[in-house]
């Protein structure tokens, strides 16, 4: 089976191409930003360097910036556009299923191409916020939708992506619900699992922009100083005015550390600092399923995370196995939760059981059998 990938260079994509190696599959994977290189499996053969001026034209990037509609109305006219490359690629190499991932940058502007090879299953995976924020916006719901028409698999980390996909015009075939970057190689990091009592850190996602709120979580922090004094902070991801915000707290822990954006943590780094953290924090008005969320779970951090649209229901039954935060823009209510949980070792001890014992439907040797299973589906529809 001969699988055509189209994404940004995520690590999210790297690791879902690489549960597939092995499994009698020709991988290819077409790098439709242009970014270059990026770490695949030395299995998965990388389409970069596609981009070409058809024209010699001065002032293209100035254009670009300063002009985008009309940039994109004569694109097509002075360089190869990846619809223009990936048509020519396709009627040559023939791929039984193409895959984008994403919908803003990897999907929608494709839907030329997607017309076209109706004959040709084609998967998108919904990530992060692809659906359940870009509905609210007119224009971009109305392209959203016209895409749906046409795509004939989805593939969602939630069955409220799904859902909501159904309800905005998708008539296709569920492809399933997995983990965006796959499955965890379970037993693999088992051995940075730190016991409970020996864990002190409090692990905060750094994002702060249309749909990160972590600045909120900081702040709720200063609400409850007492209960903090004694612990460590650890925020990952941060935006620049996340990093700032943390100088802030500097006295109100025993220590703080913070990775900023361009300080990129590999996989296996995330997962022993989510092995040694006692409670992980995610807070968004928007996203998917979060990976930072399942890695949390499976590494035994108690998580408190944000609820946008039900999501987090689907892996966190509040006061049980973690904490909701149904008011991500609320200081006092984020702090309510914080404090709950730290005051709590019964709840945090009873959480950690309940989330090792269910680890395993993440483990990546099933997920990896049951997407193979899903892309030969794809072929007998």
């Amino acid at each position: 089976m001969k699988i055509l990938f189209i994404s940004m260079p995520s690590i999210h994509a790297i690791r879902w191409t690489k549960q597939l190696v092995g499994k009698d599959c020709d991988l290819y994977w077409f790098d439709i930003l242009q970014r270059g290189n990026a770490d695949f499996h030395e299995d998965v053969i990388r389409i970069t360097n596609w981009k070409k001026n058809k024209v010699p034209f001065v002032g293209k990037t100035f254009l670009k910036k300063s002009i985008p509609s009309l940039y994109r109305a004569i694109e097509d006219q002075i360089e190869v556009t990846a619809v223009a490359f990936l048509q020519q690629w396709i009627q040559e190499n023939q791929p039984d299923v193409i895959h984008s991932f994403e919908m803003q940058h990897c999907t929608l502007p494709l839907l030329q191409l997607i017309k076209q090879h109706k004959s040709c299953p084609w998967v998108y995976s919904c990530w992060g916020s692809d659906l359940f924020y870009y509905q609210k916006e007119q224009a971009q719901s109305a392209q959203i939708k016209e895409v749906l028409k046409y795509i004939t698999h989805i593939h969602t980390d939630c069955i409220r992506d799904y859902n909501l996909a159904v309800a905005l015009g998708f008539k296709g075939d569920f492809f399933g619900k997995f983990p965006g970057g796959g499955g965890y190689d379970i037993k693999a990091v088992e051995q940075f699992v730190t016991p409970i009592e020996k864990r002190n850190a409090i692990v905060v996602k750094g994002y702060q922009h249309i749909m990160g709120r972590a600045i909120e979580v900081l702040n709720a922090m200063e609400q409850i100083p007492q209960v903090i004094k004694d612990r460590e902070l650890i925020i990952f991801s941060a935006h620049d005015s996340v990093v700032e915000k943390a100088k802030d707290l500097a006295g109100l822990f025993k220590k703080v550390t913070v990775y900023p954006r361009n300080e990129k943590l590999t996989h296996v780094e995330m997962m022993k600092m989510m092995g040694g953290g006692l409670i992980y924090i995610g807070n968004s008005i928007s996203d998917g399923m979060p990976n930072t969320l399942l890695e949390a779970i499976i590494m035994g951090a108690f998580p408190i995370q944000s609820n946008p649209g039900g999501v987090t229901t689907e892996v966190i039954d509040d006061g049980i196995n973690g904490l909701l935060i149904e008011e991500p823009e609320n200081p006092i209510y984020i702090a309510s939760k914080i404090k709950q949980a730290l005051e709590s070792q019964d709840l945090i001890d009873e959480a950690f059981r309940i989330n090792q014992a269910n680890k395993n439907q993440w483990d990546v040797s099933e997920i990896a059998n049951n997407v193979h299973c899903a892309y030969l589906n794809c072929l007998e529809n």
